[in-house]
């Protein structure tokens, strides 16, 4: 593990997940967390941070930076990214296959639907399914 990856007491990490920064970023996971197999969780120069309680199911991307392609007047590779990082809430459950991307803010009791795509805000407790993600309702 990097010295930029922080993994609190009771998370498991099962086999095959990928955790990487390769910039000042870091990854900062809870307590009692589960992260399924096949995930790949990223940043470069901003902050990964994940809540308490956190499920993310398997095949899940959750990536701390983005790609700037804007520009026709320049190829992709020589734009550069933007680092705006992501947060996550405590007790969030990710279904399988969703994506996370730079700048999304998930909040507390969230449930991010199988195959959501995410890159925004989400409220506390909203239920989101599609791609992109939108709120269907709210628990409880």
């Amino acid at each position: 593990l990097s010295e930029r990856i922080r993994i609190g007491r009771g998370t498991v990490i099962k086999s095959f997940a990928i955790l990487q920064t390769s910039g000042k970023g870091r990854i900062v996971i809870g307590k009692n967390c589960a992260i399924s197999s096949f995930n790949h969780l990223s940043t470069d120069q901003a902050d990964v941070i994940i809540g308490d309680h956190v499920r993310i199911g398997p095949q899940v991307t959750i990536v701390g930076s983005s790609r700037q392609y804007r520009r026709k007047d320049r190829l992709i590779v020589d734009q550069g990214f933007t680092h705006k990082g992501i947060r996550i809430g405590d007790d969030v459950f990710i279904g399988a296959g969703a994506v996370i991307l730079d700048g999304s803010d998930i909040g507390t009791g969230a449930v991010i639907g199988v195959n959501s795509v995410v890159s925004r805000k989400v409220p506390p407790y909203a239920i989101t399914f599609g791609m992109p993600a939108k709120i269907i309702f709210s628990r409880g």
